[in-house]
């Protein structure tokens, strides 16, 4: 009894070794968990930025019904402040990024300083302090909003760069053979990605402030039913980018076979499928049911669809850091 008793622990063991080796893999792959943290972080306050942007614009603006017109400034400013929040983020993660980026090439001698210098004059760091410029930009466009053009502009001019930015901090503008198509391709995954889960998050937080008042059905319903072309749209240029994305790094079909790159793409492909499959039954519901939508049930429901886009980020976050091939 003994002997097996030693047996299954060792077995135990080694199980555990493994799937433990393989998860270590996974995150050292990516940059290590601090690098895979703030690279989510930074992913969360851009899809801010540009969901908040996004749903003020298009949600709030062409809403419909007498639900709607009491609120509508008040909701406007909401989402813009959602937004600020995004940018206020990103703007500080800057220096943080950068320093995880010099440790991880730092030798004990090698002082830090001079490693985040020499970090920021490349061409990643060059593009990481435009994307907190960016930020800050659209953070004062917003906060001055109304005020004069200038700010408005500033706003656009901001979200622009914002939406390029990201490729130039990833795999898309180091592809040597394919950069440009890359990096459309990823600035219009980018987009997409805003304009559905950041607006999703908008949504979501709205709904459960909506949830335990009488008036809130027909206003969360006329809010739904305007946000899902947006969601539409969006969703599916998510997938066909995703799609493409997954083309330009490991190619077709023969790249789809390597394990680490491939595993996460694929578990993104079906949580993205999973989170449009719940929100398209929330835009049915919202349609048929306009005064009577169930409203804890709908932001109970939303709440989850927002989680599910949230483990959509977080593999992005893995999958951003992780080598394409090998």
């Amino acid at each position: 009894m003994l002997h097996a008793g030693l047996l299954g622990r060792d077995a135990g063991d080694v199980s555990c070794t493994r799937s433990c080796g393989a998860r270590t893999h996974v995150i050292e792959s990516a940059g290590g968990f601090y690098a895979i943290a703030l690279r989510g972080a930074a992913l969360a306050g851009t899809l801010a930025i540009i969901g908040g942007w996004a749903f003020a614009q298009f949600v709030v603006a062409r809403a419909k019904g007498q639900a709607v017109d009491p609120y509508r400034a008040s909701l406007a400013n909401f989402s813009n402040r959602l937004a600020m929040a995004g940018a206020a983020l990103l703007a500080a993660l800057m220096v943080p990024r950068a320093l995880v980026q010099a440790l991880a090439s730092a030798t004990p001698d090698d002082p830090t300083g001079v490693l985040v210098l020499e970090v920021l004059r490349s061409p990643w760091g060059i593009a990481l302090a435009l994307q907190a410029a960016a930020a800050a930009m659209v953070y004062a466009g917003l906060r001055y909003d109304g005020r004069a053009r200038l700010y408005a502009r500033l706003t656009d001019a901001g979200i622009a760069v914002l939406l390029v930015a990201p490729a130039f901090l990833g795999h898309a503008a180091a592809d040597p053979d394919r950069a440009l198509a890359s990096i459309i391709v990823n600035t219009l995954h980018v987009a997409a990605a805003g304009g559905w889960i950041g607006a999703l998050l908008v949504l979501t937080l709205i709904a459960r402030t909506l949830r335990t008042r009488e008036d809130g059905g027909p206003l969360l319903a006329a809010l739904i039913v305007s946000f899902h072309p947006l969601a539409l749209a969006s969703a599916g240029t998510v997938f066909v980018t995703g799609l493409a994305t997954a083309w330009l790094r490991m190619g077709a079909p023969e790249g789809i076979a390597n394990s680490t790159y491939s595993g996460l793409f694929v578990a993104k492909v079906v949580l993205v499928f999973v989170t449009g499959a719940v929100g398209a039954g929330h835009a049915k519901v919202a349609k048929k049911r306009v005064a009577t939508v169930d409203r804890v049930a709908v932001a109970r429901t939303l709440l989850g669809e927002t989680l599910l886009a949230v483990l959509v980020l977080l593999v992005t976050a893995v999958l951003a850091g992780t080598v394409p091939i090998g």
